[in-house]
């Protein structure tokens, strides 16, 4: 079994050094009866990742020995736009891409969208998000935790988009009248752009939007998926065209 993973300050992390994990991330570690000597992964978020052993654990402080540091290093990131769905739909949707390899998320208040942040409202919601991503992070032993970019609105995602592909990012809209397969969607050496609709799909003056501003309109295969379940396709055929999935022969989840 590969070793659990905590969220954790790793600046001055040295191999030979102590890291003492407090909190939330410690309480955790000690719901999950991490015990002295077990191997556990620290990571900073940013894709830093600490090999270590466990030395002492409490209810509020656990000290680790690190063995080894290990990054996964930068490159191509996975961007998706997830438009806000009603009844926690878009919280399990943004968990499961970021199992599949999301590195950043866009909340997409699309016009069809049930479900609205108001001002009121808006930073508990995105608190929301930003916990389903630790906890998809943790869930999946990464070493990075998916930046949540702010709410954006219809205009903003287009105008975004635009932006990404002068920057060299390909933007793949995910739609059930594309004629395109995701699979030979024309991919640059840049950033890779997911975009999902809501419930009651996304509109024919969003959809111009995007396509004028260089999105390409892709198709994951025959059935037709829901808003919560194709971010994490999308995701996970980028991930895959990426290479990030190509396992060496006795290579673990760690080594990556």
């Amino acid at each position: 079994m590969t070793a659990p993973v905590f969220l954790a300050e790793l600046t001055h992390a040295t191999p030979g050094g102590t890291i003492a994990l407090e909190g939330a991330e410690a309480k955790h570690a000690h719901v999950m009866r991490i015990a002295p000597g077990d191997r556990i992964d620290l990571v900073d978020g940013a894709g830093l990742r600490a090999l270590c052993r466990a030395t002492s654990v409490g209810p509020q402080l656990l000290h680790a020995e690190v063995e080894e540091l290990a990054s996964d290093g930068a490159g191509p990131r996975i961007v998706l736009v997830q438009a806000l769905t009603k009844s926690g739909g878009d919280e399990d949707a943004i968990a499961r891409a970021t199992e599949c390899g999301a590195d950043a998320v866009i909340p997409w208040q699309a016009e069809r969208s049930i479900a609205k942040w108001p001002v009121a409202k808006a930073e508990r919601a995105a608190e929301k998000w930003r916990q389903a991503l630790l906890g998809a992070m943790k869930q999946s032993r990464r070493a990075r935790l998916p930046e949540l970019r702010p709410l954006a609105t219809s205009k903003a995602v287009a105008e975004q988009a635009a932006a990404a592909i002068a920057d060299g990012a390909a933007v793949l809209v995910l739609h059930e009248t594309a004629t395109q397969a995701l699979h030979k969607a024309e991919l640059a050496s840049g950033d890779v752009w997911i975009v999902v609709g809501p419930e009651g799909g996304i509109t024919e003056n969003e959809l111009a939007a995007l396509t004028s501003a260089g999105a390409q309109l892709v198709r994951a295969g025959q059935p037709v998926m829901r808003a919560a379940t194709a971010g994490a396709i999308g995701v996970s055929h980028v991930a895959r065209a990426m290479g990030r999935w190509e396992i060496e022969p006795g290579e673990t989840a760690a080594d990556r």
